[in-house]
């Protein structure tokens, strides 16, 4: 069982940063009291550990996902922390420490208090970039294509395998404002900068 701590864990905000709070939470056996990335301002006055990213243990974690819980819990996961919900690390650290708990039936427990959060950030994810995918317009800058999206949640990497599957052979920029990131492409290359 798990003991909730009056701790806020603080990492670097990156998806291996938030499985080495996960890793620290499981060996710990503790639930902590709120989990945000060191540029976000804390509200409480609790003691706060700082949670290094070590991608060793940020494979370890990702691993027992499809491990404990089946082949659904990896996509519904990774696509969840893309949200742009606040408070969202704790809400999946719940559903994981549930998950571990009792395995794969974990993300069909739909009413369950730590699955409901999840599933909902995971469609919320989903359907906004199912939308910009039917939705955004690119505008010719004569060397390249570039479009600009203010979206709730950090879409680009769901948009990524759209557009450039779509565009193979052009360059072009999808920036979005929200999160003061870019998915940048050339032929057959495509990376993001922040």
């Amino acid at each position: 069982m798990y003991c909730e701590k009056d701790v806020v864990y603080r990492y670097d905000g990156s998806w291996p940063g938030f499985l080495c709070c996960v890793f620290y939470s499981v060996y710990q056996k503790q639930l902590p009291f709120a989990i945000l990335p060191y540029d976000e301002p804390s509200l409480t006055l609790f003691h706060e550990h700082f949670i290094s990213t070590e991608l060793d243990k940020a494979h370890r974690v990702q691993d027992s996902f499809y491990k404990k819980m089946g082949r659904n819990a990896p996509l519904l996961i990774s696509t969840a922390f893309l949200s742009g919900k606040p408070g969202k690390e704790l809400d999946i650290l719940r559903f994981l420490l549930l998950g571990y708990r009792v395995g794969p039936p974990a993300v069909t427990m739909h009413g369950h208090r730590d699955v409901a959060p999840v599933l909902e950030m995971e469609q919320n994810v989903g359907h906004e970039a199912h939308l910009l995918t039917g939705f955004l317009r690119f505008r010719d800058y004569g060397s390249f294509l570039g479009a600009t999206i203010d979206p709730k949640n950090y879409v680009l990497p769901l948009l990524r395998p759209h557009f450039c599957g779509r565009y193979p052979e052009e360059q072009f920029v999808i920036y979005d404002r929200t999160h003061n990131a870019a998915l940048l492409y050339q032929p057959h290359k495509a990376s993001y900068t922040q």
